[in-house]
């Protein structure tokens, strides 16, 4: 099952990955191909424990609906690293996709469509 259900082209449902990905703080686009999108964090150095980084992979899929699944998984960049927390930015970058899929249902156009339902309702 995947994290979520997009309504677009393939092209598309990459392109909102990619930029969910770049604007994911903690986040910078490592690679991506029409059915992926890699996200990486750098080594870092938190308060107590520091890290090698981690990465994220969202992955692209044409489901049998004709909707694009999009599944988000996160790993670490060396596994015993007690440090990492892939889950964080799993979670970050669903978040972004979240946001990004309810401006594009509420802009279209260049027009607010919450707006112009309310508008159709006074004629």
């Amino acid at each position: 099952m995947p994290d979520v259900l997009l309504d677009c082209s393939r092209s598309e449902a990459r392109e909102r990955c990619a930029r969910a990905v770049r604007q994911t703080e903690g986040l910078s686009k490592a690679k991506e191909t029409d059915y992926q999108v890699v996200g990486k964090t750098g080594l870092s150095f938190p308060r107590v424990l520091w890290s090698w980084g981690e990465k994220v992979y969202v992955d692209i899929k044409e489901m049998e609906s004709g909707q694009i699944g999009i599944n988000v998984r996160g790993e670490k960049n060396v596994p015993v690293n007690i440090g990492a927390n892939p889950e964080k930015f799993r979670r970050r970058v669903l978040d972004e996709l979240s946001r990004s899929e309810r401006q594009d249902k509420k802009m279209v156009g260049g027009m607010d469509m919450t707006r112009a339902s309310e508008l159709e309702g006074e004629s």
